[in-house]
């Protein structure tokens, strides 16, 4: 037990090992990483206990909030959220003291519109669609010399909901508090063609698993997690410090709203979404499209995911049934294929070791490549994490997927798996009307059209992380999947900021691989298998037939007095 405070973790036998199922039955057991399982837990009960007296004084800059409000104008279901701004302030100036000051501004004339716009990018909110009638309520936390929305027109707004809004913003900004994960994933469910053919059968379908349950539980382990809808109309928590979105399907565009509000707040943003998903199914590998509701929303920001698969030279093999013929009749065996869907990224293809750390490999399924292109004028840095390797290329037809075989085509090269975009984002909604959330037909908000500083990473596949295409592959790849979900483990913390845990956890990574053989090696081993022990019989066997035959009989001969005599002699 490690415990601080009020707060404590425990570990017991089955927290610090790992066990993995062999081929043949039996089970591989080993002491997991204990400095990194220890560092962990010292970590989450000591910044799990730190409470928001330290807040400021952790922040180490001043923090100035501004209120842009305009009361006299403000509608009716507003009327109260002034006087919430200026208790939520006092309170916070009781705990801040001299480090905390607040600022109330009330444009009276287009001068001072003008400069709030160009200080803060403040822009004054309608009354209605078909109204002429402006009032303005917008709140601009400042740490420092940077600046950050935060949104007063949304939700149920108090003095309570303020300060939190208002903390949760300053512990981003603040090392040695926990952080919280929100983790948004789809709702499971059966495929249309596996759906008709079990009701074909007559069989009732069965609602299948949680997909990403394991990567939720080993963030747990360091993080708060919080499981997050964005089809409501309250969109991301407050005390959410990065997102983590894992395919998205079929998003409408509230939730797109939702998720773009959040990155405009200073959120950080991770997005796993590849353009195809699979199943597998009594008929086999099934991989069809998929449509995430993202495309026009990333590529505002100059990203755009690929519609088509990622194929490799470099990959994880598959394992194949093979029937072989042998003096005792047919069997079948299990052997290894390449597989050019498992792509295998490792050595240059880790593009930022910042992230992947001490990670020997990062393995992508089903996955596609991805092309980031920011505008001029955003004015964003591009960041590479994950690239294939140079024997690479791309194919839509998914047919091809149910099959092993394949040819390395001309004009390989390699493809962006995952990247990051730094910096301020400009909103995809900017100037347009936010979109209603279901059954909320009253409610007028205003986007907020640029961020503070912030990071969006994209990768594009989710299949990595999944638990369903863990299952199929987990035994035969053996530590790839534990690897892979060390790899967003440490994305999670860099988009934190936070990288001391990045090079202990990586540092007991997945046992070596034997890379792969060709073709003409496999068969002179397999022949040097059948002949060199045959070879060392038959040279055994000569030899002991060679000295026999140097051997005289025995002979054997009566003493007088009747006793036996015998005699050897070489020949």
């Amino acid at each position: 037990m490690v415990k601080y405070g009020d707060q404590y973790t425990r570990y017991g036998f089955e927290d610090l090992i790992d066990v993995e199922p062999m081929p043949d039955g039996d089970v591989d057991v080993r002491l997991r990483n204990l400095e990194y399982d220890l560092t962990r837990g010292i970590k989450k009960v000591v910044f799990g206990f730190r409470g928001s007296g330290e807040l400021f004084e952790r922040v180490g800059q001043p923090v100035k909030f501004t209120a842009v409000i305009t009361p006299d104008k403000m509608p009716h279901v507003f009327k109260d959220v002034p006087e919430a701004i200026r208790k939520a302030a006092g309170e916070l100036k009781k705990t801040g003291k001299d480090r905390f000051t607040y600022e109330e501004i009330v444009p009276a004339d287009a001068a001072q519109e003008a400069d709030v716009a160009r200080r803060f990018g403040a822009q004054p909110m309608s009354m209605g669609l078909f109204s002429r009638e402006n009032f303005h309520l917008s709140g601009y936390l400042s740490v420092g010399n940077q600046s950050e929305p935060i949104p007063l027109a949304t939700g149920q707004v108090s003095s309570a909901s303020i300060r939190e809004l208002i903390e949760n913003s300053l512990k981003r900004r603040a090392p040695g508090f926990l952080k919280t994960v929100g983790v948004v994933t789809p709702q499971p469910s059966i495929p249309p063609d596996v759906l008709m053919q079990l009701r074909m059968q007559g069989q009732t379908p069965q609602q299948p698993p949680p997909e990403f349950d394991q990567v939720k539980n080993l963030l747990r382990q360091e993080y708060n997690v919080r499981d997050v809808s964005l089809e409501g109309a309250e969109g991301v928590p407050g005390e959410v410090d990065v997102l983590l979105v894992l395919k998205p399907k079929n998003w409408n565009e509230r939730a797109v709203y939702n998720l773009d509000q959040y990155l405009m707040r200073g959120g950080r943003v991770i997005v796993c979404a590849g353009s195809y998903e699979t199943s597998f199914g009594q008929q086999g590998l099934s991989v069809r499209p998929v449509d995430s509701g993202l495309a026009p929303w990333l590529k505002h920001f100059g990203i755009e995911i690929s519609k088509t698969l990622l194929l490799d030279d470099r990959n994880q093999p598959l394992p194949v049934p093979e029937i072989r013929n042998t003096p005792f009749g047919a069997i079948q065996t299990w052997v290894m294929r390449p597989y050019p869907y498992l792509v295998d990224i490792r050595d240059t293809g880790l593009k930022n070791r910042a992230v992947t750390g001490k990670l020997e490999a990062v393995r992508v399924y089903w996955g596609s490549p991805i092309e980031v292109t920011p505008p001029a004028d955003k004015k964003l840095a591009v960041i590479p994490i994950l690239a294939s390797s140079e024997r690479s290329w791309t194919d839509d037809d998914v047919t091809k997927a149910g099959s092993v075989s394949y040819t390395v085509p001309q004009g390989t090269k390699p493809h962006l798996v995952a990247a990051a975009l730094q910096g301020s984002f400009e909103s995809y909604f900017a100037g347009k009307e936010a979109p209603r959330a279901p059954g909320d037909s009253t409610r007028k908000e205003v986007p907020l059209a640029r961020s503070a500083e912030t990071r969006l990473a994209v990768v594009g596949d989710a299949e990595f992380v999944s638990d369903l295409v863990a299952r199929v592959l987990g035994r035969q790849l053996g530590g790839s999947f534990v690897e892979n979900l060390g790899f967003v483990q440490n994305l999670l913390d860099w988009m934190n900021l936070d990288n001391d845990l990045i090079a202990i956890r990586t540092r007991s990574a997945a046992p070596r691989r034997i890379e792969r053989l060709s073709k003409q090696t496999e068969v002179m081993l397999e022949a040097i298998n059948y002949l060199v022990p045959i070879a060392l019989l038959s040279a055994l066997g000569l030899a002991r037939a060679a000295r026999r035959r140097r051997m005289t009989p025995i002979v054997r001969a009566t003493a007088p007095g009747g006793r036996a005599l015998e005699a050897r002699a070489e020949g």
